[in-house]
């Protein structure tokens, strides 16, 4: 640190400066979030569409997440504890999960959120490797992970899915990972060409406006760029199962519940988060319908869907 009166107070208005550069001041579905990265790069391209300039209106969210070479231990008392994972309630009411490594030796990253997840702040340590993942990697899955909180908080939610919007309508397609939803929607892409829009690769929202369900694009759109800043209504949730033919079966409401529960991020660290994410599965799956398809990933089983939502119209 810079000793003197005039040199500390030079020093914070560089700080200042640097953080007003890495803010980015965006909405993501209907939410107003101001959002600080340490990796511009790779946040810049997601979210130029998100990107808003009026500042009159007031944020929803306020998300940072920074990486340092050290963490600090946050001070509070330890309210949840998972293996590595410690949940703190801090002096002031807020709340900080924090994840140590396996000799619990040093935190590979800390957490802190209020209880609304209207602010949040990630830090994360910058050695931090976990198989194939860096430390802006992991800036990537926190931010996202954040952001799905703040909408699970708000009785919404982020699905794991590939979206499209067809026709004025959305679908979305869900699956484990690596079963083909990203090939199945670069199907209707290649189809339809411009008729089709996908919504998110990976992540879409899911927000209720008088009890109807609709759709979202996001930033956080897993390895690919796909998404739009859209939102269409929800037609129908489609989840794929791969098969040697292609034919498709509604899902009973337990089916749904089943499916949809299993696609959501819900937080180990936050009860109250896990049952509004429960009420809000109950609500989709019978909002909307779903359907198990059988495919082998072909403009055949594009058509069977198509057939069966849209119905010929």
């Amino acid at each position: 640190r810079i000793k003197g009166d005039k040199a500390d107070g030079q020093e914070v208005s560089c700080l200042f400066f640097v953080m007003r550069i890495n803010m980015e001041r965006v909405r993501i579905a209907d939410q107003i979030v101001e959002l600080e990265v340490s990796d511009q790069d790779f946040f810049k391209k997601r979210l130029q569409e998100y990107a808003i300039v009026d500042t009159n209106q007031k944020s929803d969210m306020n998300l940072t997440t920074c990486i340092l070479e050290e963490i600090p231990a946050p001070e509070g008392t330890v309210i949840k504890k998972v293996r590595d994972a410690e949940v703190l309630c801090l002096q002031d009411g807020t709340f900080c999960r924090v994840l140590y490594d396996q000799e619990r030796s040093r935190i590979l990253h800390a957490i802190y959120f209020d209880k609304q997840y209207t602010s949040v702040r990630a830090e994360i340590r910058r050695d931090r490797k976990m198989e194939e993942l860096q430390a802006t990697d992991f800036e990537y899955i926190f931010s996202g992970s954040a952001f799905s909180d703040r909408l699970a908080v708000l009785g919404d939610a982020v699905l794991h899915g590939s979206a499209i919007a067809f026709q004025g309508q959305g679908v979305i397609f869900s699956a484990i990972s690596g079963v083909g939803k990203s090939t199945h929607t670069g199907l209707w892409k290649e189809r339809f060409k411009e008729k089709v829009e996908i919504v998110n690769d990976d992540k879409p929202a899911i927000r209720f406006r008088d009890e109807v369900p609709w759709i979202y694009g996001t930033p956080w759109s897993g390895k690919t760029d796909l998404n739009r800043n859209i939102s269409v209504p929800l037609a129908a949730v489609v989840f794929l199962k791969r098969d040697i033919k292609n034919w498709i079966e509604p899902m009973n409401i337990s089916e749904r519940m089943y499916n949809i529960t299993n696609q959501l991020m819900v937080p180990f660290y936050d009860e109250e988060v896990g049952r509004k994410l429960a009420a809000f599965a109950a609500r989709l799956a019978q909002s909307v319908p779903m359907y198990y398809l059988h495919c082998n990933i072909s403009q055949e089983a594009v058509e069977i869907v198509r057939k069966e939502i849209f119905c010929d119209n």
